[in-house]
């Protein structure tokens, strides 16, 4: 028997209710399991705090069977003096109902003997039905880790600050000016805690100790080694100072001096690349010692003086062909405490001019990730040998920053140039 289009279509109408009902529940169904799975408390409660309904990490703070949830109350998370700054957290809206503005605050949970700082969220909730009153929203999130994280951070950048001021206060001025020479340099850290170094200590009589040093790795580890570098070769000056032995006028000495004490410091798990010269105007010679560092570069004077001057070379000069390396091998300091440590001996001239620098320099990349290189360095140099001391400086660094760009410096970047005046003395 056929049906009516009247019982037709209530027919449709109960098929298609069905079919809704069914995808209701699913989605209330795969809703639950959403947030049953969440890793924040998430309940329904009322005013005074007594759970309507909570999911499985509700159960879990509340340590009982999810299904007993809605027969707890929020009290039994909380210390007695916790719960009465909660229930003040709530008291608002009970005068005002859906119409309060939602709140966020944090209090502190106890979950067996152990505390958890959380932070919750709550709000009015529009619910099917209003006989229980308003119904509120709550979720608890637990940032007990989050601020340990950030406790840690906060001192370790405290430490880091205290660090960088120490170290800040080891390095000398950018320029400085000797009994027969000029020192310029540059200095930029790529962290807090930089592992480059440099130094100048006087010994009076118109020698001077320039060195540079870089620690391997950064932060807190990185300035102790240049501290006791520091004061090493403080120590090692005055002595010189007040002493008479020429032991000291040999910077292989300081060398073995400082590679005992790091290694026996730190057994050879912290490495520092260190190059040192003395400069003896008096006698007019310079001697060198390396400890693994990059070789610095060396413009002598004669070239300076014809790029300068215009004057023509000698005929036994070879042409300028670019600054030349101070070439000389050795251990860096704390790879073996048995290293010995070799010198070399160089004559000084009028204008020769000595550029110490660490790896930052010819290591750091551009924006389009080229490396600068020891070549542009070079030519850099080679460029610029007729200026002063400090528009030499600025002229080598420019260049080089020019080239980074906006990229970040991927190492600590330092660079030391050291003119040599034989005919003057303290040049202004």
């Amino acid at each position: 028997m056929s049906m009516t289009p009247r019982e037709q279509l209530a027919s449709a109408t109960m098929i298609a209710t069905h079919e809704i009902v069914v995808n209701l529940e699913k989605a209330k169904s795969s809703l639950e399991s959403l947030i049953n799975g969440m890793q924040d408390l998430t309940c329904l409660i009322t005013t005074e705090g007594r759970i309507i309904w909570g999911n499985q990490r509700a159960a879990t703070w509340l340590q009982i069977d999810h299904d007993l949830v809605h027969l707890c109350q929020m009290k039994q998370l909380f210390k007695e003096d916790d719960w009465t700054q909660f229930q003040n957290r709530l008291e608002p809206f009970q005068r005002s109902g859906l119409a309060g503005a939602p709140s966020e605050f944090q209090l502190p949970i106890q979950m067996g003997p152990n505390s958890r700082e959380i932070l919750w969220s709550v709000r009015p909730f529009q619910a099917v039905s209003v006989r229980r009153g308003t119904i509120l929203l709550l979720v608890g999130r637990d940032i007990t880790e989050v601020l340990r994280e950030r406790a840690e951070k906060a001192k370790l950048e405290t430490e880091l600050e205290t660090a960088q001021i120490m170290q800040a206060a080891f390095f000398p001025p950018n320029r400085i000016r000797s009994a027969g020479i000029e020192i310029c340099s540059f200095y930029r850290p790529a962290e807090q805690c930089s592992g480059d170094w440099w130094g100048h200590f006087n010994f009076g009589d118109g020698v001077d100790l320039v060195c540079v040093g870089d620690v391997t790795g950064h932060g807190a580890a990185s300035a102790l080694v240049t501290a006791m570098t520091q004061a090493t070769c403080m120590a090692y000056a005055n002595t010189a100072r007040t002493g008479k032995s020429k032991d000291y006028l040999h910077p292989s000495n300081l060398l073995h001096q400082i590679n005992k004490i790091v290694y026996d410091t730190f057994k050879g798990k912290f490495f520092m690349t260190f190059f040192a010269m003395l400069f003896d105007t008096n006698t007019g010679v310079v001697r060198a010692c390396n400890a693994g560092h990059n070789f610095p570069l060396f413009l002598k004077g004669q070239y300076r003086r014809q790029a300068i001057h215009k004057e023509a070379l000698p005929e036994n000069v070879k042409p300028f062909r670019g600054p030349e390396a101070l070439a000389i091998q050795g251990n860096p300091i704390g790879f073996d405490p048995e290293t010995v440590y070799l010198e070399k001996e160089l004559p000084l001239q009028d204008m020769d001019r000595f550029i110490l620098f660490t790896d930052g320099i010819i290591e750091c990349k551009s924006e389009e990730g080229q490396m600068y290189g020891s070549s542009s360095f070079r030519k850099s140099i080679a460029r610029s040998m007729e200026k002063e001391g400090v528009a030499f400086r600025d002229s080598i660094v420019d260049h080089a920053l020019q080239f980074f760009g906006k990229q970040p410096l991927a190492d600590d970047l330092t660079l030391v140039s050291v003119d040599v005046f034989m005919n003057k003395k303290d040049k202004a």
